[in-house]
C-alpha cells in the first residue's frame, strides 16, 4: 500500500482527508487492482527500501526489461 502500513495503525487519523489509515489503504489498494486488472505493472517503492537495498530499482528495472 502507498500509505506504509508498517509504520503506522489502522486507526490513525489523517486530519488533511479526514479518514482513518484503513480507510486510505482501503482507497489505495482499489486504486493498485484497478492499475494491475488493465494489465499495467506496477511495483511500489519506500524509501526505507531503496536505503536497505541501493541497486531495488536496478533489479525491478530488469525484472521488467522486455526490450531485450
Amino acid at each position: 500500500m502507498p500509505l506504509n502500513y508498517l509504520l503506522i495503525g489502522q486507526d490513525y487519523f489523517n486530519q488533511k482527508k479526514q479518514k482513518t489509515a484503513k480507510e486510505l489503504w482501503e482507497y489505495d489498494k482499489n486504486k493498485i487492482d484497478l492499475i494491475r486488472n488493465n494489465g499495467y505493472n506496477l511495483e511500489i517503492i519506500w524509501e526505507s527500501d531503496l536505503k536497505e537495498d541501493p541497486k531495488l530499482l536496478n533489479k525491478i528495472i530488469i525484472k521488467y526489461d522486455i526490450g531485450k
